[in-house]
């Protein structure tokens, strides 16, 4: 498989750090959580919990302790599961100011207080703690790849920082005449 510049991976672990971030996306909020564990409910299946993008010739970039490149077999292809979109219409100009937005965030590292700010949001419902506590011109995973994708799709939510794996799945599958899964395992 090819992948290109602009392409969104999504990759699955059985880290414990994986099943935590994956839990605390079972539901938007503790609360949501907490009604949904009634009997009639259903709870939200998570499968993935890590995001990042290609930018071509083999390489991703994707934020771990820190914004670095990847290669893109060792990033995605290794890994327990793994789902590849592509947006369809994107124009070269469009991929080169992605490539250009990944690139200018390498080095970064990991935001802590936007973990903290998306915790408490998850915690009271509130969505004031993810879109304002945060450092400035840092992310992590998901919000790196919402943000550089920023000029062209939001995914359906008001800032990047909202932004969750699973809501990326679930937009890309819900629009499937701008995005298609090029590759899955």
């Amino acid at each position: 498989m090819t992948y290109q510049a602009g392409d969104i991976y999504l990759v699955d672990s059985d880290h414990l750090g994986a099943k935590f971030v994956k839990f605390l996306m079972i539901a938007p909020t503790l609360w949501q959580y907490l009604w949904r564990c009634l009997p009639w409910f259903k709870q939200n299946k998570v499968i993935y919990y890590h995001a990042g993008i290609c930018i071509g010739d083999n390489k991703v970039i994707e934020q771990q302790g820190k914004c670095e490149y990847e290669d893109v077999y060792d990033a995605i292809t290794k890994k327990k599961a793994y789902i590849v979109f592509r947006k369809k219409d994107l124009t070269k100009e469009q991929k080169e100011l992605l490539v250009t937005r990944a690139k200018s965030r390498l080095g970064e590292t990991y935001d802590i207080l936007l973990i903290l700010g998306k915790t408490l949001t998850w915690l009271t419902g509130i969505k004031w703690f993810a879109r304002h506590i945060q450092s400035k011109n840092k992310e992590f995973c998901v919000t790196l790849v919402s943000w550089i994708y920023l000029p062209i799709e939001t995914f359906g939510k008001a800032t990047h920082h909202e932004v969750t794996t699973d809501n990326i799945e679930d937009f890309c599958r819900e629009h499937p005449d701008k995005w298609e899964i090029i590759d899955k395992k």
